[in-house]
């Protein structure tokens, strides 16, 4: 009715509430779920004496005690004045919808923090991290990797080849770049990279393609480790080395000499 009274509903009510025909203009009262029946009831008091119509989604009780979201649509009828003069309204059962949904949002949110666990695992890697396109456009970057170049996000992604290593390693350094991206093979190098301070540090820069299931690159990964230490230690002991074969032959061909002396000054028998 135009008081938003109900005053018929079909054999789908009846079936899903089991209640009696008796009395419809009960039904809503007695199948709204009590968490949503004062606000519901406010609101479409609202809408009656604004005639507007009416969407919305409560929870219902089915006969078997269960309670059910549903979308609920209400719409007025006018006369020629434009007076109501009736409501019409159905009601249709979105519960698996609503669970779907559910699921969905719960789903999204353990992603996100998936990645975010993830990302923050990347991030604490003791190594330069970076991510590329198949034609070798990077595309993303660890904090580490930020960090180390004192560069922004925007200034780190994007076509930059071998960014940062010293002129004396870029040439070759950028032909086998290009040379694994023709070739999809893993690639491994060794070169100078500038720190955000403007030092050159040496590091081993490994990249290694993704497949997808027909074979194709994908995507490339990137890791650099710091070597720069380890390269100055085995300077220092290839050094050390050099030295000590030399003082051992400085000190046989004193021997030698002496040697040689001391038979040269006694009579030859």
């Amino acid at each position: 009715g135009a008081d938003g009274k109900i005053n018929f509903l079909n054999r789908p009510w009846f079936n899903y509430t089991g209640l009696s025909r008796d009395r419809p203009q009960d039904y809503e009262v007695a199948t709204f779920h009590p968490d949503d029946e004062v606000n519901e009831q406010r609101a479409w008091s609202g809408h009656i004496a604004r005639g507007e119509a009416y969407d919305t989604e409560y929870r219902l009780r089915r006969h078997d005690g269960e309670y059910r979201w549903h979308y609920v649509r209400r719409a007025p009828l006018r006369d020629a004045e434009g007076n109501v003069t009736a409501w019409y309204g159905v009601a249709f059962d979105n519960e698996d919808r609503k669970r779907a949904e559910d699921a969905l949002r719960r789903s999204e949110a353990e992603l996100t923090e998936a990645k975010r666990d993830l990302q923050r695992l990347i991030d604490t890697i003791p190594a330069l991290v970076a991510t590329y396109e198949p034609d070798g456009t990077r595309t993303s970057v660890n904090q580490q990797w930020l960090t180390y170049s004192g560069l922004s996000f925007q200034e780190a992604v994007g076509e930059t080849p071998m960014l940062l290593v010293h002129p004396n390693e870029f040439t070759e350094a950028e032909r086998a770049w290009r040379s694994a991206l023709a070739s999809g093979m893993p690639l491994t190098v060794e070169v100078r990279v500038r720190r955000a301070d403007g030092q050159y540090r040496w590091h081993s820069i490994e990249r290694v393609p993704l497949r997808d299931e027909n074979g194709m690159v994908i995507k490339w990964y990137g890791v650099g480790h710091d070597i720069d230490d380890q390269k100055r230690a085995e300077s220092a002991l290839h050094a050390a080395q050099t030295a000590l074969s030399h003082a051992s032959r400085v000190a046989t061909l004193g021997e030698i000499s002496a040697s040689i002396a001391h038979e040269v000054s006694q009579p030859l028998s």
